[in-house]
């Protein structure tokens, strides 16, 4: 099996090989701390006004599937089901708006969920085969118009989402070299998962 760690995303290829080896390339970013087994886990963000939480949850779980899309797409495979949903809502307890008498406080609702996609038509358990696993970052400068919470929010979910795919390729790339180093095949996409941040 090889297994690809991404700062955007980490990928899994399975190789249906017998006994076990394991080729990780972590670069500056530690492994995975979390075993999710197979499919995509990304996370993704939600904001809406205070009061909606269902909105917010939904547009966590829209931004996570736009993500975990694009993975697919760049893995050459596609998402299946649901497999499941971590919600966690960073400001809770909230803080206090201290600005309300200038009109410019926003009271939001925020909330990250972590989605785990099945990986449609893919192995869903990982066996006695090999596995080899591969990080892989991609960055970008982010580019906003206009200073405002609303439009840096739009931006970063932008240039996230289209940085995405590029950091799947480059995991693919780690894992594809560390199967020929060792002369392990790669086989079918196992798993893709995105590291926690280290900050």
């Amino acid at each position: 099996m090889s297994r690809l760690a991404l700062a955007a995303a980490a990928a899994a290829f399975l190789a249906f090989l017998p006994a076990p080896a394991l080729a990780q390339f972590y670069g500056p970013y530690p492994p995975v701390a979390e075993e999710y087994g197979p499919g995509i886990t990304v996370s993704g963000s939600g904001f809406a006004s205070l009061g909606h939480r269902d909105r917010t949850t939904a547009r966590a779980v829209g931004d996570a599937q736009r993500r975990a899309d694009a993975i697919a797409r760049a893995l050459g495979v596609s998402l299946g089901e649901v497999r499941a949903v971590e919600l966690t809502s960073p400001f809770e307890p909230r803080p206090a708006c201290v600005n309300r008498h200038t009109g410019r406080c926003a009271p939001l609702d925020a909330v990250t969920a972590v989605v785990t996609f099945a990986i449609a038509g893919g192995p869903t358990s990982d066996g006695d085969a090999r596995t080899i696993e591969g990080t892989g970052t991609a960055s970008s400068r982010l580019e906003v118009r206009r200073k405002t919470s609303p439009a840096i929010r739009r931006a970063l979910r932008a240039t996230r989402l289209a940085m995405t795919p590029d950091a799947a390729k480059a995991a693919r790339a780690n894992a594809e070299a560390a199967g020929g180093a060792t002369g392990i095949g790669l086989g079918r996409l196992f798993s893709v998962v995105e590291p926690s941040p280290a900050f």
